[in-house]
């Protein structure tokens, strides 16, 4: 993969943010995508500290599907916690990194899913073949990621606090583009929904803690945007303009915006 890895302190603030600030629920939104069937056997990669393949669980058994889903990581220690609170006898967890080859003698899937991870893949081609060697014929497949205009309030304020230009992302610029495209020439009926939802933050406390979960240097994801400074230096200059600007207003925003790539085998 590309070098990444999510600490579970940040990853949690920031769902924890967007749960208590958005005005939509993406899992919830994900969920309705998911054909219908009586069963579902699911592979969920890069789940986490699995929060989310617990919602998604949830979710499902609103609309009576019944289901397995095995929820997979390379983060050994978000899996260890995504073990411990994991008390749904549908979920079970495994360590898998999809760059490598997947080791499930004999099993194949009803859907695959990655919510938020498929984007940091070191060779998407061989990722996708992985796949589809384990889900079964017209079976479906769900990526969710940033698109190129995701949180761009969020990070035209991260630039005017600091006076430095944030470089295309990992994930967003790579999402709809390359990996849209390398999903449509493996895979059929492949398409792309597109979900927004703007978080209302009414502090420059929260807003300054979902800035530093999201560019601290744990993560990679702004790595170029660090180059020659410092994450408390960034967090100086942020908090002096969150605080100058929520004199003027009473909210700020951050700006959600997400696609789904849908397509079957």
């Amino acid at each position: 993969m590309i070098k990444f890895k999510e600490d579970t302190a940040s990853l949690r603030n920031r769902i924890n943010i967007h749960s208590q600030y958005g005005q939509k629920d993406m899992v919830k939104w994900v969920s309705k995508l998911v054909k219908h069937k009586k069963y579902l056997k699911i592979l969920d990669l890069a789940c986490g500290d699995g929060v989310q393949t617990i919602k998604l669980s949830k979710f499902l058994n609103k609309r009576k599907i019944k289901h397995l889903i095995i929820g997979t990581d390379s983060n050994t220690d978000l899996l260890s916690i995504a073990k411990k609170n994991n008390k749904n006898k549908n979920i079970i967890y495994k360590k898998l990194n999809f760059d490598q080859k997947f080791k499930f003698k004999n099993e194949k899937f009803d859907l695959v899913i990655c919510l938020f991870g498929i984007y940091y893949s070191k060779n998407i081609k061989k990722t996708l073949f992985e796949i589809k060697g384990i889900l079964l014929e017209k079976a479906q497949l769900i990526f969710v990621g940033p698109l190129r205009d995701n949180k761009l309030d969020f990070n035209k304020i991260l630039e005017n606090a600091t006076k430095r230009k944030i470089p295309p992302l990992i994930g967003s610029s790579r999402f709809d583009s390359k990996i849209f495209n390398e999903v449509k020439k493996q895979f059929k009926k492949t398409k792309l929904q597109k979900f927004k939802n703007v978080l209302k933050i009414l502090n420059p406390e929260t807003y300054l803690n979902y800035m530093i979960s999201s560019v601290t240097t744990k993560r990679g994801v702004y790595k170029s945007f660090l180059k020659n400074t410092t994450n408390n230096q960034i967090k100086i200059k942020f908090n002096k303009y969150l605080y100058n600007f929520f004199r003027k207003k009473k909210y700020m925003t951050i700006t959600k915006k997400v696609g789904a790539i849908i397509a079957e085998k």
